[in-house]
């Protein structure tokens, strides 16, 4: 997953400092306003109190001035214009300024204005008739009758005008009253609705950044919670911030846990496969079970469309094809078509070869599997400081084996390797420990077992086996009047004849000193007798070579037993022919005696036999006393 930018990763931090900046923003606004509504309304409040307050005086005042006006008025006219005059004046004067006083207060109310200026005219319409009355008092005359009612009805409408204002003043106030009263409502509700936003919006902040934190968080938990109960998850950035930095590590642990777990998972199967092998190596029978297992794990560790595994011959010194796949596999059993093993690439280095591109021509190839394209590899078995064979990987596309492929396939032929080699050596040594040194011929070790083998084959599959004895004649004076290398070559001329005249399915052995047997399978007594017959008269023939110009004979005596008439175990089946054979040679030597078939036969032959254990006439293996 890609990285976040560092400067994201404090998002959230400048979203908390700038939640609680709005809210203190938002605060100091919400204060400004409230301060300045009521400033405001306060304000207008007072003002509309103080110009109503004032507007009344000032009615009052007019009122006043105008009564005083209309008493000196008629104080003059009783008088006959000799009254104060100044008072007059002064009462006009009042009258005037009130009228100017309330002229501008009135400004801007249209109605006040209207009632102010009906007020006006009126006064002007009094004091002018007043000033005609008074000054035609001073000249000698005076209002008529008709005139002074005319100035009564002039002072009346003047009240009537100043009782209309006051009306009008009433009225506006009481309008006003009315208006402060709903701008006193606006600003209480204002309040309440700023104390509630004050509430509220401190709550929805929080909400929208606990929602804008643990959402997240949340969703990140259910991720874990899934990831651990074994679910395939991914952990997603949502935002470029802290949450989605988390996030992004948390997506690399757990792409490098999975990582980690599936080479972890496959280091562990090949681990299992390589115990596998081992195990399988160890119960391997033979090198063709050896070489299956080889092909089994190859396919799961070092998977290759073409390959196989050849062996080295060791009489031959050739590589031998023990497995093969692929298209047009070479023949199990054929020999490589090269001159020398070490013409592979891998066994000239002792180590593992790779033809990363068999189509260039600077590419050294590999003659023991040949490629016209793609890659091999050349991977050699060595063990115990030999090469036992090789294993060759080919694949269609060049440079396609990585180190690791290479790496379990030497695993793998390491111990196919050790374990061909240990069976070769066990081999080799069973065939030591089984084989007469001196005639080429199987020994009593190995005849014992396999004579047991056989009589229970026969048993099942009721079918008889034959049993012969041979002993050479006077062989100790043979080795004492011509040496024991003479005996030693006579013991090994006996040995052509013997191998010479039985079958292939027969076997024959140097069961001690001068003595052999063979074991012919599927014959009865009387075949038996016949083969032992021909040996005798073969061996009584032939001339043994004992030195440049020197020749000698030798004769032997042999006796003979058969399971269709000696129905006993191996060890009875040998006392017997044993038995004959000692008949034999007290009959004169140079003659062949069948084993007899009583009881007392059977308990003497016996007990002869265990009197000569083969172990005890093996002491002298080159060549023997003669019995």
């Amino acid at each position: 997953m890609t990285a976040l930018r560092p400067a994201a990763r404090h998002s959230i931090r400048r979203l908390l400092v700038g939640g609680v900046a709005l809210l203190v923003v938002l605060a100091a606004i919400a204060s400004a306003a409230t301060i300045a509504i009521v400033s405001v309304s306060t304000e207008r409040f007072a003002s509309v109190t103080d110009r109503f307050s004032a507007l009344m005086d000032a009615q009052t005042d007019l009122a006043l001035a105008a009564s005083a006006t209309a008493a000196e008025v008629r104080e003059l006219l009783l008088n006959g214009g000799n009254g104060d005059l100044a008072a007059y004046e002064a009462a006009r004067h009042a009258e005037t300024h009130a009228q100017d006083t309330l002229n501008d207060l009135a400004a801007g109310d249209g109605g006040l204005v209207i009632l102010v200026e009906a007020v006006r005219a009126r006064t002007d319409g009094y004091g002018a008739w007043a000033d005609v009355a008074i000054e035609a008092l001073r000249t000698g005359g005076g209002p008529s009758a008709a005139d002074a009612a005319d100035g009564e009805h002039l002072a009346t409408e003047v009240q009537d005008a100043i009782g209309n204002l006051d009306a009008g003043l009433v009225a506006r106030r009481e309008v006003s009253r009315r208006e402060l009263d709903v701008g006193s409502l606006g600003v209480t509700l204002y309040l309440v609705i700023v104390s509630a936003g004050a509430a509220i919006l401190p709550l929805a902040v929080g909400f929208w950044l606990i929602r804008r934190i643990s959402a997240p968080l949340r969703r990140l938990n259910r991720t874990a919670a899934a990831l651990v109960a074994g679910e395939s998850v991914i952990f997603r950035a949502e935002r470029d911030d802290e949450i989605g930095a988390l996030a992004g590590v948390l997506e690399q642990l757990r792409v490098g846990v999975e990582e980690r777990f599936v080479a972890a998972r496959g280091e562990a199967q090949q681990a299992a496969t390589l115990n596998q092998l081992g195990e399988l190596m160890s119960f391997a029978a033979n090198e063709e079970e050896l070489v299956a297992g080889a092909v089994v794990a190859l396919g799961r560790l070092a998977e290759s469309p073409s390959g196989d595994v050849m062996l080295v011959n060791n009489s031959t010194n050739r590589l031998m094809v023990a497995a093969a796949w692929g298209a047009d596999p070479p023949a199990v059993g054929a020999p490589a078509d090269i001159e020398r093993t070490d013409r592979c690439p891998g066994i000239r280095r002792a180590s593992a070869y790779v033809a990363a591109d068999v189509a260039d021509e600077m590419t050294v190839r590999c003659s023991a599997h040949r490629a016209a394209s793609g890659s091999v590899a050349c991977v050699p078995m060595t063990a115990l400081g030999q090469v036992v064979g090789v294993i060759h990987l080919e694949r269609t596309e060049a440079n396609s084996f990585d180190p690791e492929t290479i790496r379990l396939a030497a695993r793998v032929a390491e111990q196919v390797a050790l374990a061909a080699a240990n069976a070769r050596l066990m081999k080799t040594m069973e065939g030591l420990a089984m084989t007469d040194a001196l005639t080429g011929l199987r020994n009593a070790r190995f005849f014992d077992p396999y004579l047991e083998q056989e009589l229970a084959a026969s048993e099942r599959d009721q079918l008889p086996l034959g049993l012969l004895i041979l002993d050479v004649d006077h062989f100790k004076r043979f080795n004492d009047t011509h040496g024991h290398p003479a005996g030693d070559e006579a013991l090994r001329a006996l040995a052509r004849i013997l191998r010479g005249t039985i079958r292939s399915s027969d076997v024959v052995a140097r069961y001690g000193g001068e003595e052999f047997v063979v074991a012919l399978r599927h014959a009865g007594l009387d075949e038996a007798r016949k083969v032992a017959e021909k040996i005798r008269a073969a061996v009584e023939r032939n001339v043994v070579e004992i030195g440049p110009g020197r020749y000698a004979r030798i004769t032997a005596s042999l006796g003979v037993a058969a399971t269709d008439v000696h129905r006993v175990d191996q060890k009875g089946l040998m006392a017997l022919a044993d038995a004959a054979l000692y008949r034999a040679k007290e009959g004169g030597r140079n003659r062949v005696e069948t084993a007899a078939s009583s009881a007392a036969d059977l308990g003497a032959a016996a007990r002869r036999r265990a009197g000569r254990a083969p172990e005890a006439r093996m002491a002298t293996v080159p060549s023997s006393e003669t019995t």
